[in-house]
């Protein structure tokens, strides 16, 4: 028979709370919402393509009369900057960031959701892609490298030199590292490597940011911009995919067995 001494050791050692969501993915798709997200994301491309065509070189004359004088203090010795070899690695960086979002295929849990990971990853990767396009055609901020005698004229002439506000190479290696990021964190929310890889995606576009600006191809203010724009938006949109509270379960059951009795909660 059992006695209290018994019951009671057991149910100490049985009572567990298992953290357990019922399905391992944390985001969750909405057709509404990533039908706006994504399509309004591919549009925006096309729109940005067209606006872009419209857009003419520099002339001599526009070229003549720039100052770098006339820029802020902060920015304008971004004007004597241009390395090739910068802009190499810049591009080499962009490229990389391309592939982050595959990284997530390398674990059963993740790569299970990968049909969702994804959509969200194009969704931010589109969004952000398209809004630092439009800026850059509505503001049509001019290159550091144009005002640089030392750069090749076509170069400084080009329609690409009027497109310095803010920067998309940074924009896009910023949204990608931190869609990245938050989307680790939020598969292994209990990992160790979480600092690891959230230094990680803080410092590979700021390498590139730094890159772009010593290739005379960005201001200071053009890239901190691009990284901050590019973060926000690879850190929201996981976050507002994310499974909301009605899709936790919790599950109660009495154990019994011989010489033991236990509770078990999951949720």
């Amino acid at each position: 028979m059992l006695n209290y001494k018994q019951i009671f050791g057991s149910l100490v050692l049985v009572l567990t709370f298992n953290i357990c969501l019922i399905g391992q993915n944390p985001y969750e798709l909405n057709l509404k919402k990533d039908l706006i997200l994504f399509g309004g994301g591919a549009l925006g491309q096309v729109t940005t393509i067209i606006l872009s065509a419209e857009i003419d070189d520099f002339t001599d004359q526009e070229i003549g009369l720039l100052n770098s004088n006339n820029i802020n203090r902060f920015d304008r010795r971004a004007t004597g900057f241009y390395s090739l070899r910068s802009l190499e690695y810049s591009d080499v960086l962009l490229t990389g960031s391309y592939f982050f979002p595959a990284l997530f295929l390398a674990n059963k849990k993740s790569r299970d959701g990968f049909l969702e990971i994804g959509v969200l990853g194009m969704e931010a990767f589109l969004l952000n892609a398209t809004l630092t396009s439009l800026t850059k055609i509505s503001v049509q901020r001019t290159r550091p490298l144009a005002y640089n005698p030392n750069v090749p004229m076509d170069k400084r002439k080009s329609k690409s030199a009027k497109f310095s506000f803010f920067s998309g190479h940074t924009s896009a290696v910023s949204v990608l590292s931190f869609f990245s990021a938050k989307v680790y964190s939020d598969y292994f929310p209990d990992s160790k490597w979480k600092p690891v890889v959230w230094t990680t995606a803080a410092i590979i576009p700021a390498a590139t940011a730094y890159f772009r600006v010593k290739g005379g191809k960005h201001f200071p203010t053009d890239v901190i911009m691009g990284y901050a724009f590019g973060a926000v938006v690879g850190y929201v949109i996981p976050q507002i995919h994310k499974k909301k509270d009605k899709d936790q379960k919790v599950t109660f059951s009495i154990l019994t067995g011989v010489d033991a009795v236990g509770v078990n909660l999951t949720w």
